[in-house]
């Protein structure tokens, strides 16, 4: 799997920053919350799904061919970070969907503890939701994408590729 790498990462890429690009939209213009809900939610979802998707074929491929292992390592880790970072956001918007969900919510009325877990989850989630909140998570989960993919095109294809590549090359070497 870790030859399809480089197919694999570019549709996430993608989605997370059209959603990074869409909370700070969102943020100028709030009155289009409700009629980008749905799409956004529906971005972040495949972009997180694919992410962790590419952090594995990202591992596969690492093992296959030679590498500088230091760049790889510092791209590994960026990668991890973006991924986790925009899976925290993609909880947080969750977390109301699950909370409306019948099934879900006869389940933790079963117990005191689950309710208790259901309420610190749901007060998180308020709180990572909070307008400003977002557009401050979509714009670190923006910056460490492109980290990410700086790093990843430094791999690919050599640390003088362009002059953003150069530059962020240079901040690791």
């Amino acid at each position: 799997m870790g030859s399809l790498h480089p197919a694999i990462i570019h549709i996430p890429i993608g989605l997370l920053i059209l959603y990074s690009g869409i909370e700070l939209f969102l943020f100028l213009f709030p009155r289009y919350t409700a009629k980008l809900a749905l799409g956004k939610y529906i971005m972040i979802l495949f972009g997180v799904l694919g992410g962790f998707l590419s952090l594995s074929s990202g591992e596969g491929l690492e093992h296959l061919k030679k590498f500088n292992h230091n760049l790889v390592e510092i791209h590994s880790f960026f990668a991890t970070a973006t991924v986790w970072l925009y899976g925290i956001i993609l909880f947080a918007l969750s977390m109301p969907y699950l909370h409306a969900w019948k099934p879900y919510t006869l389940f933790i009325q079963k117990s005191s503890f689950l309710k208790k877990i259901h309420a610190l989850l749901m007060a998180l989630s308020t709180l990572l939701t909070n307008r400003l909140m977002l557009v401050f998570l979509a714009i670190v989960g923006a910056i460490l994408l492109t980290f990410t993919g700086t790093l990843g095109g430094a791999i690919a294809h050599g640390p003088e590729t362009d002059v953003i590549t150069s530059a962020v090359y240079s901040l690791f070497f």
